[in-house]
């Protein structure tokens, strides 16, 4: 989601950042006092879009003041690695909360135009020349033979039920826990994790 949400010029430091996390938590003394420190990288995307304390709280069944000390640890890892990915993210809490809604509109715009497509260029030689197969975004070219997915390149592909995707997204944005995601969509606690770290990276 966070592409949604952070400046574009910000995003290459926002994933530079997610994918070297594992490094700098493994290599901080004051990480490895908070334990799981797994758990710290799970929470990122999080910080990456300024989600409050008590939102992260519900999610990860924390404590209010065990979720902000791990949101504060990341913090500080971003100042020091990643400052202008950092003043950019200190810079969401002075957004309107409008302007923050019209960006994850914009981005469930793209999703369900994206869902809905009933024609794509084949990934492999461009041909329009394509059908659509199945319930999910899955496509086969009448031109080369070959199937591709479009969900691919967005690393999309891989969860199921896509149909819930968008009331899963308004249901994160209503700030709504794992538990009323799960007894509102009926997909558990897990799968919910899961799709978080997806749209919210």
């Amino acid at each position: 989601m966070y592409h949604a949400i952070l400046p574009i010029e910000q995003h290459p430091a926002a994933e530079r950042f997610l994918q070297g996390l594992p490094d700098l938590v493994a290599a901080s003394p004051l990480c490895r006092r908070l334990k799981p420190v797994s758990l710290l990288i799970d929470i990122a995307p999080m910080t990456l879009t300024d989600q409050p304390h008590s939102f992260i709280a519900d999610n990860f069944n924390l404590s209010p003041r065990a979720a902000r000390r791990r949101d504060n640890v990341i913090r500080q890892l971003l100042s020091e690695h990643e400052p202008n990915l950092y003043q950019a993210i200190l810079n969401l809490a002075q957004t309107k909360p409008t302007e923050v809604f019209q960006q994850a509109n914009a981005f469930k715009a793209w999703l369900t135009e994206l869902l809905n497509m009933a024609i794509m260029p084949c990934d492999y030689c461009a041909s329009l020349k394509t059908v659509r197969i199945g319930h999910r975004l899955n496509f086969r070219c009448r031109a080369c033979r070959r199937t591709f997915n479009p969900l691919k390149k967005y690393r999309l592909d891989k969860l199921s039920h896509c149909e819930l995707w968008l009331p899963f997204i308004d249901l994160l944005l209503q700030g709504e826990t794992f538990k009323t995601i799960h007894r509102q969509l009926g997909i558990n606690t897990n799968t919910a994790a899961k799709w978080q770290r997806y749209f919210f990276r």
